[in-house]
């Protein structure tokens, strides 16, 4: 499964983001299992914002980092 096709979920809001506690949800159906601590630095590299949210822009920029 792609990430385009995670960000098209159902738990995925209406502005194209998704809440960070679900972040966990997005890498395991990508087949990546993430440790806590691999977990805790993805989350906050990707809400660097601290809005509680990661956009599907800021996915796509840090995946292909």
């Amino acid at each position: 499964m792609t990430w385009r096709a995670i960000f098209a979920r159902p738990y995925i809001e209406g502005a194209g983001t998704i809440p960070t506690e679900r972040l966990a949800d997005l890498m395991g159906a990508l087949g990546i299992t993430l440790d806590p601590t691999q977990l805790a630095e993805a989350s906050e590299q990707l809400d660097a914002d601290k809005a509680g949210t990661v956009s599907y822009g800021e996915f796509v920029m840090w995946w292909n980092g």
